[in-house]
């Protein structure tokens, strides 16, 4: 479902996937290894492969993992405590080898930035990581997407005789699903698979290329983000960012329809993806439309004050005051709705002035007139 949509505007490469840097030498043929070969085009260095390898080494020295069969509640529990007790010896060969995470890098950190010289790492680059290391000893990690996160998922055993546990790397530390659900998921997106579940390795290699759209946007690059897209949307047809990245290269390329779709198909997965509608609004706005660009923006911000810090609400307010500007309102309105939202954005107010609760209710209901209309009252 929705991968016929991107075949009619992508042209997948086969070539792509197999292009890599293997003049590196390297001791171990893991998930990390894989993504470090995909961004070639984006700073890899031989050294990058070095410095990974050690990290493997050190966890080969210090961890020894034995799969024994969970005939009993005794079993699985002895197993539950090995496997966290693997786990922070992980975090504590990334800790003495100078690795911490960094609140302000943003999520578009590549892989590769990882091993340089800041050891920086965001949710992406740690759980790449513990699966790099999970692959060369052979344990039984998975990686699991939530909204602009991931983590990783510990599952042992059989589906009568096993457990599971979540292991948020950024914290070292093991939370339940709840945790995650306690945010923007919602219970359909857990249900179709988008979120909360075990994601195979090529599955997970699609928020590489997720990635890699964006860098080959950046870069001018147009027919690699083309098959980066493409193959993003291939290996996990129920990841969201794989359709926004490809929206964004319509868009950036004026097909400005075709973004709209591949937008629409990210709302499908996951309603309240704030990022989708201020994508949307993104897109009527560079194409002119500047009556649904308001309607989209006011979506996306009402989602931003329920959801802070999941996209660029400051951007988004500037340019539905150039909307608003386009379409005729008066200074003073526009002023007042700028006001209002910086207030409300600022302030934490999660429902949100009369106003907005107005517009998001009509727009909800599919009157996207209704929805300009209570915006600018």
């Amino acid at each position: 479902a929705g991968i016929g949509l991107t075949k009619e505007i992508i042209s997948p490469q086969q070539a792509f996937a197999q292009e890599t840097t293997q003049q590196c030498e390297r001791k171990y043929e893991t998930f990390g290894h894989g993504v470090l070969d995909l961004e070639k085009d984006f700073g890899t260095t031989c050294e990058d492969y070095q410095v990974l390898d050690e990290i493997i080494d050190e966890a080969r020295e210090r961890i020894d993992f034995r799969d024994s069969p969970l005939n009993s509640k005794a079993d699985a529990d002895e197993a539950a405590q090995q496997g966290g007790m693997i786990l922070k010896t992980i975090d504590k060969i990334l800790k003495e080898k100078g690795f911490e995470h960094d609140v302000t890098r943003s999520t578009g950190t590549y892989f590769n930035d990882s091993f340089k010289s800041s050891k920086k790492l965001d949710c992406d680059n740690y759980s790449f990581i513990y699966l790099s290391v999970a692959d060369a000893l052979d344990l039984p990690l998975f990686a699991v997407q939530a909204p602009s996160h991931i983590f990783v998922r510990w599952r042992q055993g059989t589906e009568k005789r096993g457990f599971t546990f979540n292991w948020e790397t950024l914290t070292a530390s093991s939370v339940g699903d709840d945790h995650y659900k306690s945010s923007n998921i919602t219970d359909e997106s857990v249900d179709q698979g988008v979120y909360l579940r075990n994601l195979s390795r090529d599955e997970t290699l699609s928020i590489t290329y997720s990635l890699l759209v964006e860098g080959y946007i950046e870069k001018g690059e147009f027919d690699k983000a083309k098959e980066a897209a493409y193959k993003a949307i291939e290996l996990n047809q129920l990841n969201p960012t794989a359709y926004l990245a490809a929206g964004n290269l319509m868009r950036e390329q004026g097909a400005f329809d075709k973004a709209q779709e591949l937008y629409d198909r990210v709302i499908v997965l996951d309603v309240n993806c704030t990022l989708a509608y201020a994508s949307k609004a993104n897109a009527y706005h560079a194409n002119d439309d500047f009556e649904n660009a308001i309607v989209f923006f006011d979506k996306a911000l009402e989602l931003g004050t329920r959801y802070p810090g999941t996209f660029d609400t400051a951007s988004a307010i500037a340019l539905m005051a150039n909307s608003m500007e386009k379409v005729g309102k008066p200074q003073g309105e526009i002023d007042k709705v700028v006001s209002d939202l910086e207030s409300t954005l600022q302030g934490g107010d999660t429902k949100g002035s009369s106003f907005h609760n107005a517009g998001s209710l009509k727009f909800d209901q599919g009157d996207y007139q209704g929805s300009l209309d209570a915006l600018n009252k």
